[in-house]
């Protein structure tokens, strides 16, 4: 019994030792397929208008991703926000079949928007997004749909067609944005169509609706959004114009931006923007907006914005209810 014990034992430690290299061969060979990424944003903003004043230094993001090829087929990403409050903001999976048609399943950005998709370190604005964004989204401003930064849970089917001409997304979401569950049947529908006719020329259409429980407690209503942008990115500017438009149940607004990076040597921008928006329950804001900043390396910057903001009615959109100035600096690092 003794002998046999003593045999069998041998036998495993000698398949472990044969086994071991080759463990340790496909964990270096995933190693190499996962890719971490991040960024911070530190920066002081001081605000004048005709009701109050105030200034503050703030950490605005601190954000950490991974992504990474299981296989061929098989990718995932996941972002993870350390600064207040810490969450998870993305977790998804997703297999592609072929490149014209991908199943993503997960917390991932919705299909609204063209300047939604544009991540905040690649942004032009300090805020991370223009106020029509911000609002129809759902990052902030709506008291019943906020806080999802542009995300939800859901599942979506995406591809590139013709050679990436053409680019399409359907998602069906549950309507409640980060980290939330969500019983509501039917969930929240989007769509959207993407064209890149020249490699410098993108245009987007898109669509979201449905039914959606209002994060403000104050029961289901019937959301829709639709957007319309267009992007060019040449060698002396970087141009963005978006219009979009939403309903919730009888109430109704529409927005539209325009932002332009003119790009100087060394890395330097001169950045111009400008939006409005109007909507039934908030009334009308247009923002006017000059900076420059410079890439030092890579993907680090620091950046220096004046932004002019008007009200026009009792408005209080994203506590705007009075006109004023705000002047911003920020330094980004990424890695």
């Amino acid at each position: 019994m003794i002998k046999h014990t003593a045999t069998f034992t041998i036998a495993v430690i000698a398949l472990l030792s044969a086994l071991n290299p080759l463990v340790a061969q496909n964990r270096e060979t995933f190693a190499k397929r996962i890719q971490i990424m991040g960024f911070g944003q530190v920066g002081y903003n001081a605000l004048f208008d005709e009701q109050k004043a105030s200034n503050t230094f703030s950490v605005n993001k601190i954000e950490l991703f991974a992504r990474a090829s299981i296989t061929q087929k098989w990718n995932m990403q996941a972002i993870v926000q350390f600064n207040s409050p810490v969450m998870l903001k993305e977790a998804f999976m997703e297999y592609a079949f072929i490149p014209e048609l991908k199943v993503r399943l997960g917390q991932f950005k919705t299909a609204l928007g063209l300047e939604n998709t544009i991540p905040p370190f690649l942004n032009y604005l300090i805020t991370g997004g223009s106020l029509p964004t911000i609002y129809f989204v759902g990052v902030a401003g709506d008291p019943r749909y906020h806080g999802t930064t542009g995300r939800d849970i859901g599942l979506e089917l995406n591809g590139d067609l013709f050679g990436g001409v053409l680019s399409y997304q359907l998602s069906a979401m549950n309507g409640r944005g980060m980290n939330t569950l969500s019983a509501i049947n039917p969930k929240l529908f989007g769509a959207s169509l993407t064209v890149m006719p020249i490699n410098t020329l993108r245009i987007k259409a898109s669509y979201q609706g449905g039914n959606v429980n209002a994060m403000n407690k104050s029961g289901t209503y019937t959301r829709n959004r639709i957007s319309v942008g267009a992007e060019w990115k040449g060698k002396p500017a970087t141009i963005l114009a978006e219009y979009l438009w939403g309903k919730d149940n009888n109430d109704s607004g529409q927005g539209a931006l325009v932002t332009a990076a003119i790009h100087l040597p060394k890395r330097f921008d001169i950045l111009l923007a400008s939006d409005y928006t109007n909507t039934t329950t908030h009334n009308e804001v247009f923002t006017s907006t000059i900076g420059i900043q410079r890439w030092f390396f890579g993907t680090c910057r620091w950046q220096l914005e004046y932004q002019y903001r008007r009200p026009f009615g009792n408005s209080s959109l994203l506590d705007i209810h009075s006109a004023g100035h705000k002047l911003a600096a920020q330094l980004q690092f990424s890695f």
